[in-house]
């Protein structure tokens, strides 16, 4: 598991179970969006069809450069042939996917009671056929 810390933002990078679970913690805004960008662009480099799972249940805020990141991250992968999805956002940041109507673009799966018993959310299926 790797790791990086800006006075508003953790960034935690591990591998699990064939995804790339980026776990953040604190605020992503215009300040910290370079770091988590930086993170992004290192762990996926030369990875090509990736599945990364941004886990958010400790994030406390995302302004709206820190959404247009995440937008423009899932935008990243899935023309690249990988995809990104969103773990476990909660209060003012579930607020703000469900108002900005990221959360009709980017999948996001709450397991919030499923992740205070195990500690790991557990990670979304790999997808079907598309219909």
């Amino acid at each position: 598991m790797a790791g990086n810390q800006s006075p508003g933002l953790a960034v935690r990078v591990e591998r699990r179970q064939g995804w790339l679970v980026v776990g953040l913690a604190g605020e992503l805004d215009h300040a910290t969006t370079g770091l988590l960008d930086a993170e992004l662009s290192s762990a996926v480099a030369g990875v090509l069809g990736a599945s990364v799972a941004l886990e958010l249940a400790h994030l406390t805020f995302a302004s709206l450069a820190g959404l247009g990141l995440l937008v423009a991250w899932w935008r990243r992968m899935t023309r690249g042939g990988g995809r990104l999805v969103l773990l476990n956002p909660t209060g003012q940041v579930r607020s703000a996917l469900t108002v900005t109507g990221i959360d009709q673009v980017i999948t996001i799966h709450h397991t919030a009671g499923r992740t205070r018993k195990c500690h790991r959310p557990p990670l979304p299926p790999p997808p079907g056929p598309v219909a």
